[in-house]
């Protein structure tokens, strides 16, 4: 059986002085499922470790979060077997996790979902007051366009928009980010002549910018896997203080997951290795990366990245601006990979 595809994604948040880090992905029996990390307890599997068994086989799974009135409130979005878009109610306080919901999002239109979309999440907004969702329609005219829905808490309801980007391959991963106060947004994927390409919604003006490569022009190997995190280090004003990491598979080294960084206005040339696939353990198009940032910590903050190495198995590299951030964070989290319910 070949490994699901576009099944990890990973939240990190600190609450009560504590770190805490949450791993979400499908197991084969087509179940959401959680793998949690506590200080005191390391990592491990809640008894009720299940989000949901609504989710058809190989769907995506993007999640968020934000923080407020002393609890953390998690966004969990992924496909059903009518291949509808489902979201999942999480909600952190000091007496545990409780999840509701997981039933397909009401939307106005409705949504039509191609069998091999992938979704991204995007919260450009504070807390709740906008969430939007990334998905691809099916193939019609040689195209395969990204669509968005979005929620808006004043609202409080789920729109189709209108916009659409055409120029992205069939099956193509998606991921979606967004930092500081100023509510732009950025959405990476694959070309349909398999570069990696970038979408920038622009608050100022109200409207999507035309899609362009990356810098640099990087090739990725067909359907592979694109998450990216994005921060400021200093005020959102000023261009310079941004900071970009995307985590994919490019065509060159298919047995590498990749580091492509972007400080201020530059992309760095440079692709930095982050970890290894083993050969013969599938192919990119069925890999799985998932990345999480706090990005409210110092620039020396580590970046988390899960991915899957083999089939039955997921684990966890780190970046950073330094080697000692890299070995620290090794040693805190990384002992002995993750334990998984069911792989």
């Amino acid at each position: 059986m070949e490994n699901p595809i576009g099944n990890v994604d990973a939240i990190e948040f600190t609450i009560g002085g504590k770190k805490h880090v949450r791993v979400y992905y499908q197991t084969y029996d087509r179940k959401i499922r959680e793998t949690s990390y506590e200080p005191e307890i390391g990592w491990f599997v809640r008894s009720t470790c299940v989000i949901s068994s609504a989710a058809r086989a190989n769907s995506p799974v993007t999640v968020t979060r934000w923080i407020a009135d002393n609890a953390v409130h998690i966004r969990l979005y992924f496909i059903n077997t009518a291949g509808q878009i489902c979201e999942s109610v999480g909600r952190h306080t000091a007496d545990g996790t409780t999840w509701t919901g997981g039933s397909a999002l009401s939307l106005s239109p409705s949504a039509s979902v191609a069998q091999g979309s992938q979704l991204a999440v995007a919260r450009p907004d504070k807390d709740d007051k906008t969430l939007r969702v990334f998905y691809q329609e099916p193939r019609n005219n040689n195209k395969s366009p990204i669509r968005e829905i979005k929620y808006s808490k004043i609202q409080t309801v789920w729109k189709v928009q209108p916009s659409r980007i055409e120029d992205a391959a069939e099956n193509t991963r998606l991921s979606a980010v967004s930092a500081g106060s100023n509510s732009n947004l950025r959405i990476y994927y694959e070309s349909s002549d398999r570069f990696l390409r970038v979408c920038h919604w622009n608050a100022n003006s109200g409207a999507w910018n035309a899609s362009k490569n990356v810098d640099w022009d990087w090739k990725i190997a067909t359907n592979a896997p694109i998450v990216a995190t994005c921060w400021y280090d200093g005020s959102a004003d000023d261009i310079d203080n941004i900071r970009i990491r995307v985590y994919t598979i490019l065509d060159a080294n298919k047995t590498q997951i990749v580091e492509l960084s972007r400080d201020g206005q530059e992309w760095n040339d440079q692709s930095k290795v982050v970890a290894n696939i083993e050969p013969g353990q599938g192919t990119p198009a069925t890999n799985a990366i998932g990345v999480s940032r706090e990005n409210k910590a110092s620039e020396n903050a580590p970046i988390f990245v899960v991915y899957k190495p083999r089939k039955t198995y997921i684990a966890i590299a780190f970046s950073g601006p330094n080697a000692a951030t890299i070995q620290e964070a090794t040693q805190t989290y990384a002992f002995g990979g993750l334990p998984t319910s069911r792989y």
